[in-house]
């Protein structure tokens, strides 16, 4: 290998990357080595990029990075957006602003420079495109709109060209645009009318200026339609959105990225201000709603003071910066010195005991480590000297006060987390304290989970090791145990006792490190340093993931916590929770071992209602993890085999995702009432009895009007796509609703009712869906017919539509008609798919849900059940 000597210092002499507030960042600056807090935040943007898509909502990702100065979040920032810029596919919009001083408006003004007056009327114009091509699908069909805005996301000039040639009006876009901006910005119609002006050539400049941030002047906001300029901390927030919705509806994705949180959250006296910890937390709700990516960045005081229901929507997203190994330390150290001599991969020229000397030294703080390594490779460039142990504690102490902070050699309170995240599973560490009383051992232990423990023995008093052998009583006193690493610590330096017992235990075991600290705090920093260890192993929730009704169920995994998670750390996940036996519900904690597999840390049972719940975990330390969002758990007193005997070998029920499509005739008043009462007792009991991965719509229809003084009005989607629980809710509300526009008493909006969910369900839903119709009346033909029933005024073939949904992969067809069957239409048994009809006042509802192939389930299962488990990223 060609071991070249670098012929500049390649390190920052202040130890830290400085970072440019732009939009774009050409992947060029400071090294980056690639330390777990850099592939955690890296994982997080992964899986925003692979699940965006133009024209959806609700895909985004929110992540806090924290840490303490100096641990590498600025590296871990520059990496993200370093990779961003490098990302395969669409390269996302990037934009890096460091909060300062509580003025949240400073921020956005300087967010927003980022992005210039052309790219920002582009994205405009892009925005107003998507709008346009869902307008032209509402014309002239869906796949006319898709190709339409496909077109003017690739060439947003189009616009107005399109616009004329397919005769859409530019009107209808623009109070279609209105309606997406009032979901966005809150109702505020400045916006609007900035972004409209920023297409006109001579408002331009003055609507760029005012979405800026920027001070215009009172001609120009009269001109603009504008109340003021953009000052207060709300418009701001508003902003913000528009920006993300703007790039992520014209095609691309977003990432913003708020640096330093704690200066806009924190006061000087470290309280919290409440105002602006209220903005953070709106833009956690609503950026991912637009599809962005938000990561907020702040040290350990601003993570610590945030409350819990905002620590909580961070999910499992929460990546801590912490102290750098000494293999990190390495990674790091080549890094920075590939960039000067980018043919080797080595730490050339620092020995072993030079990198060491820097990890120890530098306390594990990545900036304080590489002021360290500026400051040895100073000291031995002139000579092109090797870097040894003795060359950086030389630099050290000859290092400037202001550039190196609180570098003093560590004591004991610094080197026991680094022996202890060395002591390997069944080995054992004796930490032994000299004290001002007597002689106390600590016994600190790896179980095969990863967990450290740590067992105190009671101080062996002075008086009590008085005898002819007072060094071998010492020893004995400490009770080293045979095979364990030691380390040794003198709390009362100076006592004659104390300081023999010292000399006799480091005469016993010479190897082992030792201190004299006076006053140390012995048994606090011990349990600390077990408290602050970081997870060995990924820990897991125990599930069981259940693909179709009667496979075998498999003991699956859900993600919480990576390797390195330290205590503090939120986790979310989902689960169902079905019927359990007299123990109830088992919440069992795994540590996945790469080469050996899962190893059980805690297991945990509550008597719970069969239901979805949504669990927080919270890692309180290294083997013990605090769960919420289920009540009355206790301590599991079964073995692990006798909890895994009691899974069945079979599932009877229906676990896989399913979208359940309720389509409800509302003309008439007491039908109407009984209708939706025998729909109350479908969701009712898919809300309480199934799996929890079941989705829920609910359509109203009732008749054409076919009267020129009364409209007629459209079927009403009343819900799309939401939990049983809230369409219940939905349909509480129904029946406080006037009746719909009966229409003629022959016929009913049935085709129109299908045509909506022919639109709606997309080619890319591939779960297993279920359109169950409720009502009495058959649909209205296409056109003139024999039976004289008005026909369709918008000329809906109901024959074709459902047609179209019976050759649909997955779909199954129900229906509930008013009329016993001797007396029904002919068209209900079709509309029930020729086999699952059932009469409205005369019906097993669990039967007919059963039919359908929605069973519910009276097994007894140990474990919190999933249809599909996430993987670890």
């Amino acid at each position: 290998m060609n071991v070249v000597y670098p012929e500049r210092n390649p390190f920052p002499p202040q130890g830290t990357a400085s970072m440019e507030e732009r939009v774009l960042d050409d992947g060029t600056g400071a090294p980056t080595a690639s330390l777990p807090s850099v592939e955690r935040l890296w994982s997080v943007a992964e899986r925003y990029l692979s699940g965006f898509e133009p024209g959806t909502r609700g895909r985004g990702q929110v992540v806090f990075l924290h840490g303490d100065h100096g641990s590498g979040k600025t590296h871990a920032i520059r990496f993200l957006l370093r990779r961003l810029a490098e990302n395969p596919g669409e390269t996302p919009y990037r934009f890096y602003v460091k909060l300062q001083d509580g003025d949240f408006p400073s921020g956005y003004r300087r967010l927003m420079s980022q992005i210039d007056r052309p790219m920002l009327r582009e994205l405009s114009l892009r925005f107003l495109g998507t709008i346009a091509g869902a307008e032209t699908g509402r014309v002239y069909g869906e796949q006319a709109g898709a190709v339409a805005a496909s077109v003017l996301r690739a060439d947003p000039d189009r616009f107005y060209s399109m616009l004329r040639d397919l005769q859409v009006e530019l009107g209808s876009v623009l109070q279609a645009q209105a309606r997406e901006l009032a979901q966005i910005a809150g109702a505020q119609e400045d916006f609007q009318r900035a972004l409209t002006s920023l297409l006109d050539p001579v408002l331009e400049e003055a609507a760029y200026d005012w979405l800026a941030g920027r001070e215009i002047g009172a001609v120009d906001a009269r001109r603009l339609g504008v109340s003021g300029p953009i000052i207060d901390p709300e418009l701001c927030r508003y902003g913000i959105q528009l920006l993300v919705a703007l790039c992520t509806r014209g095609g691309r994705p977003a990432v913003v990225i708020l640096d330093q949180c704690e200066r806009l959250v924190l006061g000087e006296n470290g309280h919290v201000r409440s105002g602006n910890e209220g903005l953070l937390q709106s833009l956690v709700e609503r950026l991912p709603q637009e599809n962005g990516m938000l990561v907020l960045a702040g040290n350990e005081q601003v993570w610590e003071r945030l409350p819990r229901d905002l620590k909580q929507r961070f999910g499992g997203n929460v990546v801590g910066s912490s102290a750098v190994t000494l293999e990190q330390t390495t990674e790091l150290l080549s890094a920075y010195l590939r960039a000067v001599s980018p043919a080797d991969d080595t730490v050339h020229p620092f020995l072993v005991s030079g990198v060491r000397a820097l990890h120890t030294l530098g306390g594990g703080n990545a900036r304080r480590i590489l002021q360290l390594s500026w400051l040895a490779f100073e000291l031995a460039a002139p000579d092109r000297a090797l870097i040894s142990r003795a060359t950086v504690e030389r630099a050290l102490r000859g290092g400037e006060p202001s550039r190196i902070a609180d570098t003093e050699r560590p004591g004991f309170g610094h080197a026991l987390p680094d022996v202890l995240a060395e002591l390997g599973e069944g080995a054992r560490l004796a930490v032994v304290e000299v004290a001002v009383d007597g002689i106390t051992g600590y016994e600190l232990l790896r179980d095969e989970a990863g967990t450290p423990h740590c067992r105190r023995s009671p101080v062996v008093r002075w008086n009590e090791l008085a005898g002819e052998d007072p060094d071998g009583a010492a020893v004995r006193a400490a009770g080293l145990p045979a095979g364990a690493d030691a380390l040794f610590v003198s709390s009362f330096p100076g006592d004659p006792a104390a300081d023999r017992a010292l000399e006799a235990l480091r005469a016993e075991r010479s190897e082992a490190p030792w201190f004299a600290e006076p006053g140390v705090l012995v048994d606090a920093l011990v349990r600390q340093a077990v408290l602050a260890e970081p997870l060995r192993w990924p820990y897991e929730l125990v599930v069981l993931r259940a693909d179709a009704p009667g496979g075998s169920p498999e003991l699956a995994g859900i993600p919480l916590f990576a390797a390195g998670t330290r205590r503090g750390a939120l986790a979310s996940a989902t689960v169902y929770c079905p019927p359990s036996d007299g123990q109830g519900t088992v919440f069992a904690l795994v540590a996945w071992r790469e080469a050996a597999g899962p190893r059980l840390v805690t297991a945990r049972s509550a008597k719970l209602p069969p239901g979805r719940y949504e669990i927080t975990a919270e890692l309180e330390r290294a083997g013990r993890v605090r769960l919420t969002g289920v009540t009355g758990l206790s301590e599991e007193e079964r073995t692990w085999q006798e909890i895994v005997a009691l899974v069945p070998a079979r599932l009877d029920s229906v676990w896989e995702p399913v979208h359940v499509i309720c389509a409800i005739e509302a003309g008439g008043e007491l039908e109407r009432v009984v209708r939706l009462y025998r729909i109350r007792q479908v969701l009712t009991i898919l809300a309480e009895g199934t799996l929890g991965q079941i989705e829920v719509s609910l359509i109203v229809y009732g008749g054409h009007s076919y009267s020129r003084h009364t409209p007629d009005a459209p079927v009403d989607v009343v819900a799309w796509r939401v939990l049983p629980e809230s369409a219940l809710r939905s349909l509480g509300e129904l029946v406080h609703r006037k009746p719909l526009e009966s229409g003629i008493p022959d016929a009913a909006q049935v085709e129109d009712m299908l045509a909506a969910v022919v639109q709606r369900l997309r080619a890319a839903d591939t779960e297993r869906t279920v359109l169950l119709t409720v009502g009495d009346r058959p649909p209205h033909p296409p056109r003139v017919h024999a039976s004289h029933t008005l026909p369709c005024p918008r000329r809906h073939d109901w024959e074709a539509l459902l047609g179209e949904l019976g050759r649909r992969p997955g779909l199954t067809l129900g229906a509930i008609c008013d009329r016993p069957v001797e007396q029904a239409d002919p068209v209900w048994f079709r509309l029930g798919g020729g086999r699952a009809f059932a009469h409205l006042e005369d019906m097993d509802v669990r039967q007919f849900l059963a039919g359908l192939g929605l069973d519910v389930s009276a097994q007894r299962i140990p474990f919190p059940i999933v249809s599909e488990v996430p993987r670890a990223t």
